[in-house]
């Protein structure tokens, strides 16, 4: 069964889910801890499901599984913010196994990151790139994932998707050249494999020559090339793997063909949930990280009208003869006159309005 997605696989995938764009989000459901589903409406295809398994990988089919789970508090914040948003943007970010979805509402628009490694993660941020929440807030050597900060994601020192020949020949070999193409490129151990028997270059070799960079190069330049499709890898009935391309490091595998690598995911039942029990305890975090994360967002509208209530106690300072001139003609006024008299009577140019019902006077006493 398959057990990840890898780089060079999601660079096809994200192609193939092009037909989300102006999808509009319906729902989004959380049966699991490591398990999301997004509903979308399609146009001309009726409502299409993303299903994220973290952070095996994803895929849309047009059936959701039986979900009985009461919705999580994160799954309810993705609910407020993204539903009826439409997707403007669905890519792969550079070459990391990590999905970027554009989101535009009415009034508001947000990034959703998915990230495919580690334990897999969804941060949800505004359209300044800070986090307004995520499924998981981390701490790590190079990073930092939580509410209220900048989303920065791990970045490779090489991009395999725009890499040029002679960068790509300069590179330094640790260990062996599997090894360097598998993490020092991110292309993971089967692709660095794959590229290797494509270009006739040991794959424990530790020094190459001219020709054989040149030929790894050309080697990924095709793959790359190659039209996406859908194969299930099979070993005696046994699904081993789903891949978007007929690689050679499975000639004596048996494939499947299906019309896109999607539906092979799909047909495959690629991905299983890993399932996670959630203790009391982690559930009352994730409640407190929730209601963190939400007055947070209010930060700035309560500093905008902190500053207005500032502003207004300085001006009732500035003013405050003229201020207590006027609430005290009222009080003698009314001793013998009626709110109506009062109204007709009074001529303060600082007076806008008089609510008798309500006990108010407004005052405009400048900005």
């Amino acid at each position: 069964m398959k057990t990840e997605i890898r780089s060079v696989e999601l660079h096809g995938l994200v192609k193939e889910w092009q037909v989300l764009l102006n999808a509009k989000v319906e729902k989004i459901f959380h049966p699991e801890a490591a398990q999301l589903i997004f509903a979308f409406h399609v146009t001309g295809k009726g409502t299409q499901f993303l299903h994220m398994f973290l952070p095996q990988g994803m895929y849309l089919a047009p059936v959701k599984q039986e979900i009985s789970e009461a919705p999580s508090e994160f799954c309810m914040l993705l609910r407020k913010k993204l539903s009826q948003c439409r997707i403007e943007v669905i890519a792969q970010v550079s070459s990391e196994r990590i999905v970027r979805m554009d989101f535009s509402g009415k009034e508001q628009s947000f990034i959703l990151y998915l990230e495919l490694f580690g334990k897999g993660n969804v941060v949800l941020c505004n359209q300044e790139n800070k986090i307004i929440s995520c499924l998981h807030t981390q701490t790590l050597a190079d990073r930092t994932i939580r509410g209220g900060i900048i989303y920065q994601y791990p970045q490779k020192p090489i991009n395999i998707f725009e890499i040029s020949l002679e960068t790509f020949s300069h590179v330094t070999i640790q260990g062996t050249i599997s090894k360097t193409l598998a993490l020092g490129m991110g292309l993971g151990g089967l692709y660095a494999e794959e590229l290797c028997k494509r270009a006739k270059v040991d794959v424990k070799a530790t020094q190459l020559t001219k020709k054989d960079w040149k030929n790894l190069y050309d080697s990924l330049q095709k793959l790359l090339k190659e039209k996406v499709q859908g194969f299930i890898v099979k070993e005696k009935d046994e699904i081993v793997d789903v891949v978007p391309y007929k690689l050679c490091v499975y000639e004596n595998k048996t494939f499947q063909e299906c019309p896109t690598f999607n539906d092979a995911l799909f047909q495959a039942s690629a991905f299983h949930v890993k399932k996670i029990i959630v203790k009391p305890s982690d559930k009352k975090l994730l409640k407190i990280q929730n209601i963190i994360d939400s007055q947070r967002e209010q930060i700035p509208q309560l500093e905008n009208e902190a500053q207005q209530l500032q502003r207004v106690g300085e001006l009732i300072y500035e003013h405050y003869q003229q201020v207590q001139h006027i609430l005290t003609g009222l009080k003698e006024a009314r001793k013998s006159m009626s709110w109506k008299d009062i109204k007709t009577k009074l001529k303060n140019p600082l007076i806008v309005s008089l609510d008798e019902n309500h006990g108010k006077i407004t005052l405009e006493l400048g900005k």
